[in-house]
């Protein structure tokens, strides 16, 4: 997760809601390291989210790449929305921490408030300015999004869920990739890293990762480490079902920062258990190091140096 800009000195006595923006300012994943098809869905999104107040829904299974989608958009259109910020929402706590901290990057001023409060400047300052993107990434209950999109409309707001039930709101469907566009995902993935990348086996290892974005990707990452051909990972996984690469110490650096770029909690905590399946000095090390953005990241950690 990227944020960058600077802090904006103001009076003491002046209204949150008339700090200017400060340049630069913003928050949100780094793009996908390839992104394959899509073309309808962003079609989609860039529709439902043009004109000032827009609610979207991205919606769909978990690992499909809603996320993948939202952060390969706001990249697109950078030049339409200021500021953009992304929020680990997946509930109503961390959405008002997520508010919290845009406050805090708004101004110094609110350093002084307490979180209920700091989250309150955050949406009295979103009221009252327009072009900006708001981005609630991984919301479990449509009423938590509506405590922030009900009040506000002078912006965008675009929610990743898993969940339906968004009456009332301009939605865009994530559905898995088709079979040819996964491969494609993985060879571009492995090409990347290994240009000459043997790529026996792509397809018959998208099938057997179910052609979820998020297993490919961990799936290219070991592959191309250690110079292996698709048909290798498949043999493993026949060998031990269920198997998933660990990190070794080479690899370590990559995995922190996918820990701290990713927006999603859920991978979060796989990266935290890569780590401690590895075993390595350099590993549990990295697992002391890292900050948890959420109670369960914190929890997993925990087990995880414990295993």
């Amino acid at each position: 997760m990227t944020v960058h800009g600077h802090v904006s000195a103001v009076p003491v006595d002046q209204p949150v809601e008339s700090v200017p923006l400060p340049p630069g300012i913003g928050r949100r994943p780094s793009p996908p390291g390839a992104f394959v098809g899509r073309v309808a869905e962003l079609a989609r999104l860039d529709a439902a989210a043009a004109g000032r107040g827009a609610v979207v829904a991205v919606h769909g299974p978990g690992g499909v790449g809603k996320s993948a989608l939202v952060a390969r958009f706001a990249g697109l259109r950078a030049d339409r929305f200021a500021p953009v910020w992304w929020i680990t929402a997946d509930s109503a706590g961390a959405l008002r921490s997520g508010l919290a901290e845009f406050a805090l990057a708004l101004t110094p001023r609110v350093a002084g408030l307490g979180p209920a409060q700091r989250a309150e400047s955050g949406v009295r300052w979103l009221a009252s300015h327009d072009g900006w993107l708001l981005v609630l990434d991984d919301v479990t209950d449509p009423a938590h999004a509506a405590l922030l999109s009900d009040p506000v409309r002078t912006g965008t707001v675009v929610v990743t869920s898993r969940v339906g039930g968004w009456r009332g709101t301009a939605t865009v469907a994530v559905d898995p990739l088709p079979r040819d566009e996964v491969v494609e995902l993985l060879c571009r993935l492995l090409r990347q890293e290994w240009p000459e990348a043997d790529l026996t086996g792509a397809a018959a290892l998208c099938d057997e990762l179910g052609g979820q974005p998020a297993a490919i990707d961990r799936a290219a990452a070991h592959l191309a480490r250690h110079r292996l051909p698709p048909s290798a990972y498949l043999a493993r996984l026949a060998r031990f079902p269920g198997w998933t690469p660990a990190a070794s110490s080479d690899s370590v650096p990559l995995l922190v920062a996918r820990f701290h770029a990713s927006p999603d909690h859920e991978e979060r905590c796989r990266i935290v258990w890569e780590l401690a399946r590895s075993g390595t000095t350099a590993a549990r090390e990295a697992l002391r190091s890292l900050t948890p953005r959420h109670a369960i990241e914190q929890l997993t950690i925990r087990e995880a140096l414990e295993f």
